[in-house]
């Protein structure tokens, strides 16, 4: 690696190199989605590659208009090989479409609906995988205590509330809501259901090993009546068993009855003592939320100032890169003015003058100069020896070459080639604004009426 990289762009570390502070400082790493976050602006190179495969139409339509937002006015698209997007003409102009690079056109970006991904309002907990991978333990644990005690309705359901497993006959206790349907106990139990299970279920969490119940529930509409008992118990697995006993048709030896299997039923102290519990919870997780939320005001606020702060610097910022320009514009507007007078002088002049640089390529030259050079305009940038002359080219070259190497001004007489015309040719060094030789300057002086007045 060239000395100078090494000097400007690395730093010693140890017995060996790593890229300097200046350049680590440029470069930040986060994790950021795509899909979901807001998305980043100002880029002037985005890259994604074997990102887009994965996607499908509909999602890609809806990321081509991030792209498009987060780069700059001509910011560049780099996708990946086999990566293509169905709408990228509306955003960007294609590069190289072979390697993939666009360029971001010049058109208002729609608005962005973010985030693209809705959560699911539907999900199944993750709890029955875990009974299918163990599907012969629990279809043995429920089948054994259903033919020990239980034949009336019955449901599992895991600590989450997902319902697991359910008889036949459980339809007068659970009803889906409209909608997309969620295999949730707080969303399946009628509604007079939902409040004695949830008590069930949370008096067993904290008294696990115990059997509870709840009788005379009332499930009935204002037409009928249909009273049933409720027994909850916990299975080996951790997840609880809910039967359903109507007392209108359980009653042979199937019946659950409480002499056999006698349960505590909740009285209204114990359900005083669950309520308060969980109000004392609530308040706790209130008082927790309160405190962040302020914790999350303050930080806003050290935001606020410090974005204050820095758009009062950019603003100071804006007045400096104002007053420059204004600077700038009056220094291009004097040199506009140089650049006429310059070419009216050169215009003006009957002395063929031509400019080389230091590659002994024509730069300019006055209009006087086509009397002794086969010069035009489209010349220029062309070496001088490629054009034609009255005089003697190797001549006028070698005056040149000593010129710029002696950084001396030198001047010979030469005579037309096939002519009488005599001309004065002098070749002096072009330097430039830091006195540094930059080409050669020749002049041709026709001196021929001169020598004949001299030789009369």
């Amino acid at each position: 690696m060239p000395a100078k990289y090494i000097s400007e762009y690395f730093e010693p570390h140890q017995n060996g190199y790593q890229i300097s502070r200046k350049i680590r400082e440029m470069v930040h790493f986060s994790v950021h989605s795509l899909i979901k976050d807001p998305p980043f602006s100002n880029i002037d190179l985005l890259t994604c590659r074997n990102l887009l495969i994965y996607f499908e139409t509909t999602l890609q339509n809806k990321v081509t208009p991030i792209f498009h937002y987060a780069l700059n006015q001509s910011g560049f698209l780099f996708l990946g090989a086999a990566e293509s997007l169905t709408s990228i003409e509306e955003y960007f102009d294609a590069i190289d479409k072979k390697a993939k690079l666009f360029r971001r056109r010049d058109v208002k970006t729609p608005v962005l609906g973010l985030p693209i991904l809705e959560e699911s309002q539907a999900s199944i907990p993750s709890a029955i995988s875990s009974v299918k991978n163990d599907k012969t333990l629990l279809e043995d644990d429920v089948r054994g205590r259903l033919l020990a005690s239980y034949m009336p309705p019955h449901i599992v359901v895991s600590k989450t509330g997902a319902i697991l497993f359910a008889s036949k006959r459980t339809g007068s206790y659970l009803e889906f809501q409209p909608g997309v349907p969620v295999l949730n106990i707080e969303n399946l139990a009628r509604d007079q259901l939902k409040q004695p299970i949830a008590d069930l279920i949370r008096d067993l969490e904290s008294s696990p090993g115990q059997r509870r119940h709840y009788i005379d529930v009332d499930i009935g509409d204002n037409d009928t009546t249909l009273v049933i008992d409720i027994y909850a118990e916990r299975t080996e697995d951790g997840n609880f068993l809910i039967v359903f006993n109507d007392r209108n048709l359980m009653s042979g030896a199937g019946a659950v009855r409480p002499e056999e299997a006698p349960l505590n039923k909740h009285t209204h102290p114990e359900k005083m003592k669950i309520l308060e519990r969980d109000l004392l919870g609530a308040r706790q997780d209130l008082k927790t939320t309160v405190e962040e939320l302020e914790t999350t005001n303050e930080e806003l606020k050290s935001s606020n100032e410090e974005m204050m702060s820095m758009n009062e610097e950019l603003q100071s910022a804006n007045e400096e890169l104002t007053t420059v320009n204004d600077e700038l514009q009056e220094k291009i507007r004097e040199l506009a003015v140089l650049n006429a007078d310059l070419a009216n002088y050169l215009s003006s002049t009957n002395i063929a003058v031509i400019f080389l640089d230091d590659e002994f390529m024509i730069r300019e030259f006055t209009p006087a100069s086509t009397e002794v050079f086969r010069v035009k305009d489209a010349d220029k940038g062309r070496p001088l020896t490629d054009i034609g002359s009255i005089l003697d080219v190797d001549g006028v070259m070698e005056l040149a070459v000593w010129a710029r190497d002696k950084n001396e001004e030198i001047t010979i007489e030469d005579k037309e080639k096939g002519g009488n015309r005599e001309f004065l040719v002098s070749a002096s060094p072009y330097v430039n604004a830091e006195n540094g030789v930059f080409g050669v300057v020749l002049s041709f002086v026709d001196v021929t009426s001169i020598k004949t007045s001299h030789d009369r």
